[in-house]
C-alpha cells in the first residue's frame, strides 16, 4: 500500500491499467449504492490508494482517510 502524499498533486497511480479499469467500474457501481461516499472513494483512487482497507474503511465510517 501506498503513503498519501502530503498535498500538492496526487501520486501517480502503481496500478496496471487493468486494475484501474476494473475499480473504476467497481466506482460507477458504488456511485448507485453508495452515493454518500462515491466522492471520497474515487479520491482514493486518484491518490493510488483504492487497496487502502484503513482508507476505505474510514470513509465508509464517514472520516478522513
Amino acid at each position: 500500500m501506498s503513503n498519501p502524499p502530503k498535498g500538492g498533486a496526487p501520486a501517480p497511480s502503481h496500478y496496471t491499467d487493468t486494475a484501474r479499469r476494473t475499480f473504476k467500474t467497481a466506482l460507477k457501481t458504488l456511485e448507485k449504492s453508495l452515493p454518500e461516499h462515491h466522492g471520497a472513494l474515487t479520491k482514493l483512487l486518484e491518490s493510488g490508494r483504492i487497496d487502502d482497507v484503513e482508507a476505505i474503511r474510514a470513509v465508509l465510517d464517514g472520516r478522513e482517510p
